[in-house]
């Protein structure tokens, strides 16, 4: 009750008063969706279920339930999304330990006017590790708000997702807002506010702090034939409960470029400076970032590579991260489909102890289609880290599952 009171209820209401502010708007149309996935798993040789912090040779399973609620708004001026995943889990076995998952989101993007355009979104989650619980939910539908031309701030992420903690809390807040100057040209504006909540124990309390991060962005935006470029300002503050306070200052140029009518392409990048209260630890360094993105027939993939000069990870102070991913989604058919989602990073603390965290997490899935909202699913995954020592783990997963997904159960 804590949980919904703290986080499902004002989602809830301000789905509610943003879809009254609208009513106004014509052409609108709402849908209400549901999924649902019940699964099986198996893993070895870290954990004994998933998300239990203990280590272990021997080989552990568990079930679990994964339900997914969407509503979704859509009119001739604005976009609106909100959604609530929980997963219920219990291991097999001597022990038979229970966990509970929790994460919500809520999108919303309008034309203020003629010139103004506003985007706004939220995300929370409470889960013991992000990456298992996407994969174990089927990874619920996410819509992008692309009625209107919002330009939001630049996404960031703690990447630091390690596997043998309690759990963790993580809250992604932003709104971007884009000033027409000209039918190609634009101002753009934005802030973030990002929370991550450790809960501790014993062994992990003296390597994670939690942390709080806030920032803001101005620049200017000109499309021009197949693409666009940009150029902002962004100045970042990272505060740790157990490290000093630190803040960045950097200058981004963009570019991004439809090279076909299937792929196209992002690139970034510009100087960074790194403040810190901490005497002589100032430094400059820059920042990089490029994606490809291409659809293929009943399916696409993208890769994404992403360097931050000084930018808080998820673990000791402020970093220099490097992160990259790909993803990919194909139907082979009618009745079959598969997914695959892998990252990885590499982390190193520049005011601390100077050490390096590595981690890796891939996972994949195959679909077989047994009705109209019924799938069997199968999958897989794998998770590595290194770097301090309470974290130097494998883990190891195969599972199945059998999912309904009705993505317009009511539409009015």
């Amino acid at each position: 009750m804590r949980f919904m009171a703290r986080h499902i209820i004002p989602c809830v209401a301000a789905g509610a008063l943003l879809t009254s502010f609208t009513t106004g708007l014509r052409a609108q149309r709402y849908a209400f969706g549901i999924s649902a996935d019940l699964t099986g798993s198996v893993n070895a040789p870290v954990l004994v279920g998933f998300g239990t912090p203990s280590v272990t040779n021997e080989i552990g399973s568990s079930y679990g339930s994964f339900p997914t609620l969407d509503f979704t708004g859509r009119g001739e001026r604005y976009f609106f999304q909100t959604s609530y995943s929980l997963g219920v889990t219990r291991s097999l076995g001597n022990n038979g330990s229970s966990t509970t998952s929790h994460a919500a989101s809520l999108s919303y993007a309008t034309q203020l006017g003629p010139k103004w355009n506003i985007g706004l979104s939220d995300t929370f989650e409470e889960t013991k590790n992000s990456s298992t619980f996407r994969l174990l939910r089927g990874d619920s539908f996410t819509a992008t708000p692309d009625t209107t031309s919002v330009v939001t701030p630049p996404e960031f992420n703690f990447v630091f997702d390690p596997i043998l903690v309690n759990s963790r809390q993580t809250n992604y807040a932003s709104v971007g807002l884009n000033r027409k100057l000209t039918e190609r040209s634009s101002l753009v504006f934005g802030g973030t506010y990002s929370l991550l909540e450790y809960k501790n124990d014993s062994n992990a309390a003296n390597s994670l702090s939690d942390e709080r991060r806030s920032s803001v962005n101005a620049g200017y935006s000109r499309s021009v034939f197949r693409g666009s470029w940009n150029l902002g300002y962004t100045w970042t503050q990272s505060e740790f409960s157990r490290y000093s306070t630190s803040s960045t200052h950097a200058v981004v140029f963009g570019f991004s470029r439809q090279l076909s009518k299937s792929v196209t392409i992002n690139l970034g990048g510009g100087p960074a400076y790194v403040v810190s209260s901490v005497p002589g630890s100032n430094y400059v360094g820059a920042n990089l970032s490029a994606s490809v993105h291409r659809s293929i027939r009943n399916g696409g993939f993208s890769f994404t590579f992403s360097q931050a000069a000084g930018e808080s990870s998820g673990v000791g102070n402020i970093s220099q991260n490097q992160q990259a991913t790909f993803g990919m989604n194909h139907s082979l058919g009618r009745y079959i489909s598969a997914s695959l989602d892998f990252s990885a990073f590499n982390t190193r603390d520049r005011n601390i102890t100077a050490l390096t965290t590595l981690g890796f997490s891939g996972g994949g899935s195959l679909g077989f289609s047994i009705a109209r909202r019924w799938s069997v699913n199968v999958g897989a995954q794998y998770q590595h880290y290194e770097g301090y020592s309470q974290f130097n783990h494998d883990q190891k997963r195969v599972f199945v599952s059998m999912r309904f997904r009705e993505p317009n159960l009511w539409r009015f």
